[in-house]
């Protein structure tokens, strides 16, 4: 299953040049520019207006992406995973008030 059919319309990463780098390719393929967030201090709701009905690609840490995705979803569902784990793809979809989400483990 391609998890990754429509195209990305904007590129959210981390400062840092490892997750820079990781959303780099994205960003080229797509012709976008990478939109730099602090994890801890992104404003959700100017974030959630910004990418209202976009496909996007938002790249972060262990201890920071499952919390994104908890912060999408309006709940608790995804802990913190281990540092050495590069593998998780969190979907979360949002179409008006219905919120779905899945975790893929990219191999």
């Amino acid at each position: 299953m391609n998890y990754l059919s429509n195209q990305i319309e904007a590129v959210y990463s981390t400062s840092y040049k490892r997750t820079q780098n990781t959303a780099l390719p994205t960003a080229k393929n797509n012709n976008l520019i990478i939109n730099t967030y602090h994890p801890f201090k992104i404003d959700m709701q100017q974030f959630l207006k910004d990418t209202k009905g976009k496909s996007v690609l938002i790249v972060g840490h262990s201890n920071t992406t499952p919390g994104f995705a908890n912060i999408l979803i309006g709940k608790e569902v995804y802990s913190d995973i281990d540092d050495t784990n590069n593998a998780n793809l969190y979907i979360v979809t949002i179409k008006g008030e219905q919120i779905s989400h899945v975790l893929v483990k990219m191999k």
